[in-house]
């Protein structure tokens, strides 16, 4: 509501018009204010009608003083610049008087009330208007029409145990995009400028975090479209420290810094697999029902492998480990493993091995039993086994991605077999 002006207020004179009574509006001037040598306009466009008269003259002075045509058309696109820019001072003057005056007829008090509301209301409906206008939709999910004409949602997912749950949970929903299928190890993949459009472009992207997905640094990735399998699980997160060295076709890398192999944990794995499943519900809600049974199925797994880590625990709690990639499978089991950083089928240097006695000679002080056990992301080659056999350490393969050809390839299952064996051989007589 707008009020009156209060009692004491002077009333406007009978002479006194809608802008004089603005003079309280404080609006600044659109060129500054004005200087001595400035002229008072009489009206809205007196700025500009002034300037006519005078570009008429100099216009035709021009043509008095020169013959030369090029010297005249010099002058006359000078004298059409400052026109121009005179021009643009008036319409801002105009522009700005118009303002003044309607700031002045809401606020007088020799305007009808019902004027004044009318003003503001129709001012407030505009200012909300474009206020609406300007904002994104609300619901940024594209309609079923839109989705019918695009095909299947595209999911892109950084690494094979997340390629596993969202097929599991999707089905043939959605489309998979994996452009790092053809690399050695994702964790090293780097993508081309291609590729990472691609991926900007899919439905969802789902990513392992915990600093796996190295290539995000440097790729604007869309924010409300990215699912962070482990950013709930910080609190869980394992720093590790170790030198840079070089193998395989991954060439110079370290191991130093946050542990990103969250999934070899049956507990962690869970809550990422929950994690996609909550997204893929907004992503492709009409298959939420059927989703809850292979939900229940990758639970009801990794609970398994909880189960045999815990036996595995119970029988030995230190263990060895051919690379630093083991932690969040310790945490989960409650054991210790000490590690190095070999390669399967390279055989580790004079050196190396010294090391690796020294490192066996600290496990067996706190745990002694003649047998060590030692996990390795793929099968050492004959003529390391032969020689850690002869050091009374017998070899136990668990691959990080549990892919290595167990259990038909799949992730979870491969975990799953990797924790029985280590429970299995730990249950066996010692020699």
């Amino acid at each position: 509501m707008i009020s009156r002006p209060a009692a004491n207020t002077r009333p406007d004179a009978g002479s006194s018009s809608p802008e004089s009574s603005a003079s309280s509006v404080l609006l600044p001037e659109p060129d500054g204010p004005r200087t001595a040598s400035d002229s008072p306009a009489s009206s809205a466009n007196a700025g500009v009608d002034s300037v006519k008269p005078e570009f008429r003259r100099n216009t035709s002075s021009v043509a008095a003083s020169t013959g030369a045509a090029g010297a005249l058309d010099e002058r006359l696109a000078e004298e059409l610049v400052e026109f121009g820019s005179v021009m643009a001072r008036g319409v801002k003057r105009t522009a700005y008087r118009a303002c003044r005056y309607a700031a002045s007829m809401l606020v007088s008090s020799r305007m009808p009330k019902w004027i004044r509301v009318t003003l503001f209301v129709v001012s407030a409906l505009l200012m909300v208007v474009g206020v609406i206008s300007a904002l994104p939709g609300c619901d940024a999910r594209p309609t079923a029409e839109v989705q019918a004409a695009r095909g299947k949602p595209r999911v892109f997912a950084s690494h094979p145990f997340l390629v596993e749950v969202v097929a599991r949970l999707a089905g043939d929903s959605v489309e998979i995009v994996a452009p790092w299928k053809g690399a050695s190890d994702p964790a090293f993949w780097k993508p081309t400028a291609d590729e990472i459009s691609v991926i900007q472009s899919c439905d969802l992207i789902v990513l392992n975090g915990a600093g796996f997905e190295h290539w995000t640094d440097q790729a604007a990735l869309p924010r409300a479209r990215v699912c962070d399998t482990t950013a709930s699980l910080k609190a869980k997160f394992i720093e590790v420290a170790g030198p840079t060295h070089s193998h395989g076709p991954q060439g110079e890398h370290s191991h130093a810094g946050t542990a990103f192999t969250t999934w070899v944990s049956p507990e962690l794995a869970r809550v990422q697999a929950h994690e996609v499943a909550a997204r893929l519900e907004k992503l492709v809600p009409a298959r939420a029902e059927a989703r809850g049974v292979p939900l229940a199925e990758i639970d009801a797994e990794l609970a398994a492998t909880s189960a045999a880590l815990a036996d595995a625990a119970k029988r030995e709690h230190r263990w060895l480990a051919s690379h630093p990639v083991y932690g969040y499978l310790a945490q989960a089991a409650g054991i210790e493993i000490a590690s190095v950083l070999w390669e399967p089928g390279e055989m580790p240097s004079e050196d190396e091995w010294a090391k690796f006695a020294t490192l066996l000679s600290g496990v067996r002080a706190a745990q002694p039993t003649p047998t060590a056990w030692m996990l390795w992301e793929a099968d050492p080659g004959s003529a390391v086994r032969a020689k850690l056999d002869a050091m009374g350490v017998k070899v136990v393969v668990v691959p990080q991605y549990g892919d290595g050809g167990v259990a038909g390839g799949s992730v979870i299952g491969g975990i799953r077999a990797s924790a029985e064996a280590m429970r299995d051989a730990v249950a066996q007589p010692k020699p």
